[in-house]
């Protein structure tokens, strides 16, 4: 890689005077730890850095403020008082003499849920708008179950870039505030822009491929096709010459500013792993959607391998170094070979640098490799020489996201440098994009070409890095005569899990309104206004996630309700109830008015709320009036789903609101000891009612060893087995069983 002269004499003094020979040697590795009264912030000392500097800023401001300097290389953590819970910042730890050695992380305390993430425009290629449809459609519907309002726009991939700029200008135009970003689905046209080569090779030079273009949107925005005059690239792609719609600026700054980030999901034209575009567009929407539900569990680490080493100060493992090592701590970043490690071990960001061409990076492998080569890494940087300008055939830096590997988002990381560190507060990375492209004078090391237009983001910009699993079954039915709606779900699955917030919209395309302030404990929950079988519910579940730079309350995904409509039949008025019975049976009541066309009632059972089994089937009495009817479940679940179907004399039926009976199985508090026992053991339990129950000692095989039928009172009793010495050592199995009450239980123990 060529590079410009006196920058090759400014490193070389750098390196002289400083005697940094790796990567990692311009990386100020920092942890933070928030407490109510402030956030400490500790760092790995480097042997050439003398002192430090401490800065800070909020997210929006654009400059960081010192709040600490000439700290001493015996000094390596800084207490700042000043920050309160529910509040983060934007902190940098810097050699106090030199600003490219530097570390930066986004930290606070318990940030607030993020409800509504804002608007997002998908521009989708007209190729897939039919042969994708439904994985388009389940793309949409995960983005409004993050919160964000989803706009949809349908091009050909033929149209030119200035038609499809002016739907992005449309957009914003209508919702300045609120269109936060724009995805380009499939092939979109392509804009081109500059007279640059940002990986220093002058048969590079001339306009590359820049979506920064779709997301400038200010107006005063200058992107022009009148000066530029260049032909010396080999490729005619980067040829830019007046009049043939490639763009003239080549920096972007200031007034030009990014205000959208844009993420481009194409894959047309990677023969190398699949000549079917439309099957790869399908396979990365199914995989985004396997990430974003949290089928895929991942590990929050990082790898790096690093062909270039220090490389005269450019060190572009830097991005891998300084991001991971704050997002994750340094514990957490290790060094590998990129396909040999990432093929059988899961690290959520990966970065890997060499010499590149278009389709191959030395040291590292090619764009076939990633057909034969599966990698688990969900985030992806790569750097290397001509990928980066990358509208071309089985481009190495598509070849990820167009692969069977788990990756989601690749990034040419290197010239200039990115900066990750506010996903580590569940930021979507397409803000990490912004700030990064118009990074002028916020972050250093800015690295070479910073502000050149053609950064670009491979991949889906709202991905965020922690998702968990969202609660299921969601069920919204009427009540109290439809003057109310009742909903009900299935928890979340994951730990941690603190409680769940309910949206509700006209429409899954509208905004989402948020029902409940403070998250609630219980899967249950009653909306006070009228029945309305069109509306849609939505539920998430919150938990506290905990980060190596603070916590902030994380949502899952929503689940949205299955709808249920109000019962249609020649019955006056019709109520369903139930309740638990103290010999633990549930007693189902319903009572009818003038119910003179109904055939039978078929009373259902569910464990879930969703698949319902058939109970029993009344007879209907055929008489005008009130009538009641009372059914016994004599073995219910701990948790009962219950409903009636209703059937007129046409075979015609409707369901009546479900209700929700909880039968919790009796609780022995089952001990047995000593563990490991040679001769006896003794059983411990206590159980409230009175009855009879069977106790069984089991060898590892299940077979009974010994039975003992005990009649209790109630509360703690005490039972001692002796005579065990003959039992060979093993395992065995204690096993205490009273069906009447529903109580069972088995403890585990060994025998010397």
């Amino acid at each position: 890689m060529r590079k410009i002269t006196t920058l090759f004499l400014l490193c070389g003094f750098f390196l002289k005077s400083q005697a940094q020979t790796t990567a990692s040697d311009l990386v100020i590795t920092i942890t933070a730890q928030v407490y109510n009264s402030g956030t400490l912030l500790t760092w790995t000392p480097l042997s050439h850095v003398a002192t430090y500097k401490v800065l800070r800023k909020s997210r929006s401001e654009k400059n960081f403020t010192t709040i600490a300097t000439n700290l001493p290389a015996t000094q390596n953590s800084f207490l700042d008082v000043t920050t309160t819970k529910g509040s983060a910042y934007e902190y940098c730890v810097q050699s106090a003499n030199n600003t490219g050695i530097s570390g930066y992380l986004y930290a606070g305390k318990e940030l607030p849920a993020v409800h509504q993430q804002g608007e997002v425009l998908l521009i989708v290629d007209n190729t897939y708008k039919l042969a994708a449809q439904n994985e388009l459609n389940e793309y949409r519907r995960d983005l409004i179950k993050e919160g964000w309002k989803v706009k949809t726009e349908y091009v050909n991939r033929t149209q030119s870039v200035a038609s499809v700029k002016a739907l992005i200008n449309t957009a914003y135009s209508l919702n300045p505030s609120g269109l936060k970003g724009v995805i380009l689905l499939g092939h979109i046209p392509v804009p081109y822009s500059g007279n640059i080569a940002p990986d220093a090779h002058p048969d590079h030079q001339g306009a590359w491929p820049s979506d920064m273009y779709y997301g400038d949107v200010s107006a005063t925005a200058n992107w022009n096709d009148v000066s530029i005059q260049t032909i010396s690239a080999t490729d005619v792609r980067n040829h830019n010459t007046i009049g043939d719609g490639k763009y003239d600026i080549s920096v972007i700054g200031g007034t030009n500013s990014v205000r959208l980030f844009v993420g481009r999901i194409d894959v047309f034209n990677m023969p190398s792993i699949s000549t079917d575009d439309v099957a790869l567009f399908k396979q990365y929407l199914v995989k985004n959607h396997v990430y974003r539900s949290a089928q895929k569990v991942v590990q929050y680490r990082g790898m790096v391998q690093d062909n270039f080493g220090f490389f005269s100060g450019e060190a572009f493992a830097q991005n891998g170094y300084r991001n991971f090592g704050n997002l994750f701590g340094a514990t957490q970043v290790q060094n590998g070979d990129y396909f040999t490690t990432l093929k059988d071990n899961s690290y959520i960001w990966s970065y890997a640098c060499g010499g590149g061409t278009y389709t191959t990076a030395q040291g590292i492998g090619s764009t076939s490799s990633f057909k034969t080569d599966k990698i688990e890494s969900i985030f992806t940087m790569l750097y290397g020489s001509y990928f980066g300008d990358w509208d071309n055939q089985n481009n190495f830096l598509r070849a990820p996201i167009a692969s069977p590997s788990s990756t989601l988002v690749s990034i040419w990381g290197g010239r200039p440098n990115w900066f990750l560190h506010s996903m580590s507060l569940g930021e979507p990375i397409g803000y990490s994009y912004i700030s990064s492209v118009n990074n002028t004078s916020t972050y250093f090391p800015k690295g070479f070409y910073s502000g050149q237009v053609h950064q670009n983001l491979q991949g889906d910009p709202t991905l965020r890095m922690y998702m968990f699993r969202a609660p299921s079954n969601l069920l919204a039915f009427p009540s109290e005569a439809s003057q109310q709606t009742n909903l009900q779900w299935s928890h979340s699955p994951e730990s941690g899990v603190l409680g769940y917030f309910v949206y509700k919209a006209s429409s899954e395309n509208d905004n989402f309104t948020l029902l409940t302030p403070e998250y609630i404990t219980d899967n249950f929950y009653t909306d006070i206004t009228s029945f309305d079988a069109q509306a849609v519910y939505m539920v998430k579940a919150v938990k506290l996630q905990e980060t190596n730079t603070g916590s902030f309350y994380n949502l899952s995904p929503g689940v949205f309700s299955n709808k249920v409509q109000n019962l249609a039949l020649p019955i006056e008025s019709i109520s369903f109830s139930g309740h638990c019975n103290q010999n633990r049976t549930n007693s189902l009541f319903w009572t009818v008015e003038n119910e003179t066309n109904v055939q039978s009632y078929i009373l259902e059972r569910s464990a879930d709320g969703v698949t319902f089994e058939r109970m029993v089937e009344v007879s209907g009495a055929g008489e005008t009036g009130i009538v009641e009817y009372q059914r016994l479940d004599e073995a219910p679940l701990e948790l009962n789903y219950y409903r009636l179907k209703v059937v007129d004399m046409n075979g015609q039926f409707a369901y009546t609101e479900i209700i929700r009976i909880e039968n919790p199985i009796q609780h022995a508090n089952l001990e047995v000891f000593p563990s490991p026992f040679t001769e006896h053991i003794t059983i411990r339990y206590n159980a409230d009612l009175a009855g009879g129950l069977e106790i069984t000692l089991r060898d590892m095989y299940g077979r009974a060893i010994k039975k003992i039928v005990h009649e209790h009172q109630g509360g703690e009793q005490t039972i001692p087995i002796a005579g065990l010495s003959y039992l060979p050592t093993g395992i065995y199995f204690v096993h205490l069983s009273d069906p009447a009450n529903r109580t069972e239980e088995t403890i585990k123990l060994l025998k010397q």
